[in-house]
């Protein structure tokens, strides 16, 4: 993946977050699906969300996942997708869509670089997202 396919989390709050001397990096891909929510996604879906509050929601899980284990981390989240519509879970009271993610845990020369990516993105793996909506 090169640096345009990534978006650094600002020290601050990777460190609030409780990754401490590891610089956190997500893909565009999962900005795009898991964080991204403006105020016409608010209009759309009736849901008060924000980016910072969806951010902080990947953060936390994925350092609570991580915590626990020693090596690479599959994270599992809940979250609105943006483009599904509400009156769906509210009719049938189901969740809404699962969205699984990988966090790669790795250091090179003393840098510990935590990058949370969707698991098709992951070069190691064969794995194709279901409903992927990107080209890799």
């Amino acid at each position: 993946m090169t640096g345009a396919d990534m978006i650094q989390v600002p020290e601050f709050l990777s460190r609030e977050a409780g990754f401490e001397g590891a610089a956190v990096r997500i893909t565009k891909a999962v900005w795009d699906d898991c964080i991204a929510w403006d105020k016409i996604d608010g209009l759309n879906t009736g849901i008060p969300q924000d980016e910072d509050g969806r951010l902080w929601d990947v953060l936390y899980m994925t350092r609570r996942c991580l915590s626990r284990l020693r090596d690479d981390s599959q994270v599992v989240l809940h979250r609105w997708a943006r483009d599904t519509d509400p009156a769906v879970f509210e009719s049938d009271n189901s969740e809404p869509p699962l969205v699984e993610l990988r966090a790669i845990r790795s250091t090179a020369d003393g840098n510990t670089t935590i990058t949370i990516m969707l698991p098709c993105e992951d070069p190691g793996s064969d794995y194709r997202c279901p409903r992927c909506p990107h080209q890799h």
